[in-house]
């Protein structure tokens, strides 16, 4: 997923995780892929376990100061608020890597 990142996205200007293990562990790997320098990471305790219209609004409050943000949470927020963006169609569950 990383690997397919760095090829999709020429930059990420910010990293915003869940604290937990499994999303620090996956952070990391992303900011090697990547080369997102790791320490930059900002690590928000409010995504472990949120509602999808937590996350939304955790999107919003970013604004616009960066051109591309990574948000590094857990389901079912996730895909929640992926099937709250846009209404083509259902997503069932947005896979984890």
């Amino acid at each position: 997923m990383g690997e397919r990142l760095a090829k999709e996205f020429t930059h990420i200007y910010l990293i915003i995780s869940s604290p937990s293990l499994r999303t620090r562990q996956t952070s990391e790997i992303f900011c090697k892929k990547i080369g997102y320098a790791y320490d930059s990471v900002q690590w928000d305790s409010t995504l472990y376990a949120c509602s999808g219209d937590h996350l939304l609004s955790r999107i919003r409050q970013t604004g616009n100061q960066h051109q591309t943000v990574m948000y590094v949470g857990h389901n079912p927020s996730i895909t929640d608020a992926a099937n709250a963006m846009q209404t083509k169609e259902n997503i069932s569950e947005v896979k984890t890597c």
